[in-house]
Formats: C-alpha cells, sequence, structure tokens
C-alpha cells in the first residue's frame, strides 16, 4: 500500500492526495518439453483520490481541486498498465486493474549465437502472452469500476542483458496496436 501526499510545498501545482494498493501473485508452473521454466503472474491495483473534488459553478462550468498531476494518480494505459493503449490513456479519480501473464523460458533460445555480442551477456530469453482489464471512474466505488471495462491483450520478450531486463510488448486493444520498449518487467 502506498499513500503519496504533495503538501503544496515549494511551487508545486496544489495539495493532493493519492492511495494505492498492488499485488502481484506469480505461480511456478515447472518446467516443459520445451520450456526451462513456465509462470503465470498475476497483478492487480487500485488506487483513488480523496483529496479530488468536483464542483460545478453557476454557469455550468466544472472545476477540480485536490487533483495530482496528469502523469500521477489514477491512470491506465502505457508502459506498465493497459499496454494495448497509448500512454495514460485514462485518467480519473479512481482506478481498478487486473493483469495475467503466462512467461516461459524455451530451453533453446532465439538467436543462441547472440548471447554474446558487443559485451552483453545476454542471461536468458523469456516470452509472454498477457490480458488486462481495467478502468478508470470519477468515484471509488467497485461496481462502477466493474462496469464497461477496458481491456487489451498482447505477447511479449524479454531477455536478461547485464542484470537488466529488456522487454518488447505489443499490446492490442479495441483502439489499435501499441508497441513498448522498455527496461523491466511490467510488474
Amino acid at each position: 500500500m502506498k499513500i503519496r501526499r504533495d503538501f503544496n510545498w515549494g511551487g508545486s501545482s496544489g495539495e493532493w492526495t493519492t492511495i494505492e494498493f498492488q499485488y502481484a501473485k506469480f505461480i511456478n508452473l515447472g518446467t516443459g518439453k520445451h520450456t526451462k521454466q513456465n509462470v503465470l503472474a498475476l497483478g492487480f491495483l487500485t488506487i483513488d483520490t480523496p483529496s479530488w473534488e468536483t464542483t460545478t459553478g453557476d454557469d455550468g462550468q466544472k472545476t477540480v481541486s485536490g487533483a495530482p498531476p496528469y502523469y500521477e494518480g489514477a491512470r491506465l494505459g502505457g508502459l506498465y498498465r493497459m499496454r494495448g493503449y497509448r500512454q495514460h490513456r485514462f485518467h480519473d479519480k479512481s482506478a481498478i486493474y487486473y493483469t495475467a501473464e503466462y512467461r516461459f523460458i524455451p530451453n533453446r533460445t532465439p538467436l543462441s549465437r547472440l548471447d554474446e555480442v558487443g559485451g552483453f551477456n545476454f542471461r536468458w530469453w523469456q516470452f509472454a502472452a498477457f490480458a488486462e482489464v481495467g478502468r478508470v471512474a470519477p468515484d471509488w466505488s467497485l461496481s462502477e469500476l466493474h462496469e464497461d471495462m477496458k481491456w487489451d491483450v498482447g505477447i511479449g520478450m524479454r531477455t536478461l542483458v547485464k542484470r537488466s531486463v529488456l522487454r518488447l510488448d505489443v499490446g492490442f486493444s479495441p483502439e489499435g496496436v501499441a508497441l513498448w520498449f522498455m527496461f523491466g518487467q511490467a510488474f
């Protein structure tokens, strides 16, 4: 559980608070005929912004106060959550997110002759298939957060190079295809 707070000190954009809970579970599925390792990775995230207040003026104009900057808070889409969408595609006061990845390391690595290239030491190659669902909403409500959820599916390839995981994911969503190249696992 994480609680993040900006006290509006030093000229920040305003005072805000978020409460986030994230959980991951990794289930070892053992080895297979053609694999050294098979893992089912499950992830969950929920976040709320209790400082977020929306008021409507006499002219009908809505004003939001206590919201974190756009790149913070309850957001889905991009490198880590909802990889079939552009970065921070969905943003609101609250969010919920579920993911499942099947990850496997084959017995034989692709491009095995590249194990030593330019001083890089490719320790292992890993492939993944993933599915994600999530939603942002103006209030933290289990029923509302589970209505009309967005989804995506995808595939990925990872390799361990000099103690860092290099990741390439391709996500497919109703809005199109997104390609992500990054260091580290998605979760």
